[in-house]
């Protein structure tokens, strides 16, 4: 790996925290580095080990986690900050990335707590 393409990386994934909220697009964050679609995500994937959009989402699912877990903020309005319109999508996600569901780890928390 190069210190560029780690540059490009690191680069992106602050791209994509400063604009959570916004719908997001492998070819906006490409553009916004001055590179080509295929070359962010060949980059990346060399870098991270994961797609662009694994990256998004998995930093979005953190995000809803940590608004929820931390503020007790509602899914509807960690959804809401992270540029997501609807609560079952956030919970599929869930699912489908980390194979539980933010109810199972909200529990998990609260038990851990009291």
């Amino acid at each position: 790996m190069s210190p560029a393409a780690i540059h490009y990386v690191s680069q992106a994934k602050e791209y994509i925290l400063h604009h959570l909220h916004e719908k997001l697009t492998v070819e906006k964050i490409a553009e916004s580095l001055h590179l080509s679609r295929g070359h962010l995500c060949y980059v990346f994937k060399s870098v991270c080990g994961m797609s662009v959009i694994r990256c998004i989402n998995e930093m979005r699912l953190q995000k809803v986690k940590d608004l929820m877990l931390h503020e007790s903020t509602t899914l509807a309005d960690a959804c809401a900050f992270v540029g997501i319109e609807d609560p079952n999508y956030i919970s599929r996600m869930f699912r489908k990335y980390h194979d539980t569901t933010i109810s199972e780890i909200k529990a998990s928390v609260w038990e851990q707590t009291n």
